[in-house]
């Protein structure tokens, strides 16, 4: 278990009870409480928090350094100070508390299990220490929407901040880096320590992109959107799927707006078969079968079907598997082709009417009568290749050059 605090910059004298009542709430909390009465809460599926009395900033300058302290979440300023130690503990959780002046409660960050932590990166050497450790630093798209920054994890093999630029970014099983989205942090009190950080302390992010992410952060939280790895926003850009689920979610970022959608039977497929003892006219109930299990690492491209030539249609694209492709066991749904099977490198497949087709998404597809088509969010993902680009394949792959860079 690790413990993290955040230390207040040289200079930054606030103290007494006007610290307590002026911080006790930041803006965003300050407008929210107003409106509804309450201090909002954040979903407890992203962390959990404890309330904690906010400690005196002159007792945080005299305890000992029982918890490790950061003043950066910029790369260009980090010291061998901001260096964290992620603990002995190889437990599928791991932990980071921050504790800071800005925030009267206990923040508690998940981070999945990662193989990394069992390779070149499971001893940080030059820290005198024999435990893992890293920076945990903001990064930014160079050629993305401002929304789309992230806070991540640089696994290090020293203390020392010349070892950042040869590290690698903490990595889940899913394939793809942790981190914290910018629509997280900004989305409640627990991460206020991180908002004073990179508005007013890093100017990593303007007070107007911070503003936006506010005020989109609560379909984040509440909507359908899945931390790091499925918040996207150009083609190529990698995300994990599970081929067991019915549903999957994604939170597509444009410039100034985040849309929050669930694709049903991506990796599944439904037959109506009619229940034993009914009539033969009775209603006929629909079932849904998974005919693989494993994960995998897929990403949306633009069609390239000739079928689909001058519209805005999208297509999955594997990449590769991440959990073997396999059988699924307790399958008992009626046979399917052999080509139905995910492929490295090929375009999802997918059954409709009991024949093989390629998976597509139209995001000009008319809304339905019951709202909305999913893919219609799609077309953010146009947008933002017209204004952006799309991210080459290859730097789909983790721990790639490319990958790293992007």
């Amino acid at each position: 278990m690790l413990h993290l605090r955040l230390v207040p910059p040289e200079g930054c004298r606030v103290r007494g009870r006007f610290l307590r009542r002026v911080l006790e709430l930041h803006p965003y909390q300050r407008s929210a409480s107003s409106a509804t009465g309450r201090t909002p809460r954040a979903s407890s599926r992203t962390l959990s928090t404890a309330s904690e009395p906010a400690e005196p900033l002159e007792s945080l300058r005299g305890r000992p350094r029982k918890y490790p302290g950061i003043r950066t979440l910029d790369p260009a300023k980090l010291t061998a100070e901001d260096h964290i130690i992620l603990g002995k503990r190889r437990a599928s959780t791991k932990f980071i508390y921050a504790y800071s002046r800005f925030s009267p409660t206990r923040v508690r960050i998940d981070l999945p299990d990662s193989g990394l932590l069992q390779g070149p990166y499971s001893e940080s050497h030059g820290s005198g220490d024999d435990e893992p450790g890293g920076f945990l630093y903001f990064h930014r798209y160079p050629c993305a929407p401002p929304l789309s920054g992230e806070i991540r994890l640089r696994l290090t093999t020293s203390n020392d901040p010349s070892t950042f630029p040869s590290g690698v970014d903490y990595t889940s099983a899913r394939g793809v880096p942790w981190c914290i989205p910018l629509l997280a942090v900004a989305a409640g009190q627990m991460f206020y320590p991180f908002v004073h950080l990179l508005t007013s302390v890093d100017g990593l992010v303007s007070q107007r992109v911070m503003d936006i992410a506010m005020e989109d952060s609560h379909r984040f939280i509440t909507g359908h959107g899945h931390h790091g790895s499925r918040s996207l926003h150009a083609f190529g850009q990698p995300f994990d799927l599970p081929l067991d689920h019915y549903k999957h979610s994604f939170s597509f970022i444009g410039t100034q707006h985040v849309s929050s959608v669930a694709f049903k039977k991506l990796t599944m497929f439904r037959t109506n078969r009619l229940p034993v003892g009914f009539e033969p006219l009775a209603p006929r109930r629909p079932e849904y079968h998974a005919p693989f299990l494993g994960t995998l690492l897929c990403c949306f491209e633009p069609s390239p079907l000739p079928q689909h030539a001058g519209k805005h249609v999208v297509v999955i694209r594997v990449i590769r598997a991440l959990d073997a492709v396999r059988p699924n066991p307790s399958y008992s749904g009626p046979s399917y082709p052999l080509d139905l099977m995910p492929q490295d490198g090929q375009l999802l497949k997918c059954m409709y009417h009991r024949k093989v087709k390629t998976w597509t998404g139209d995001a000009d597809k008319p809304s339905r009568p019951k709202g909305r088509s999913p893919a219609a969010s799609l077309s953010i993902l146009f947008e933002n290749a017209v204004e952006y680009g799309s991210w080459p394949l290859q730097a789909a792959m983790p721990h790639s050059p490319a990958y790293e860079s992007r």
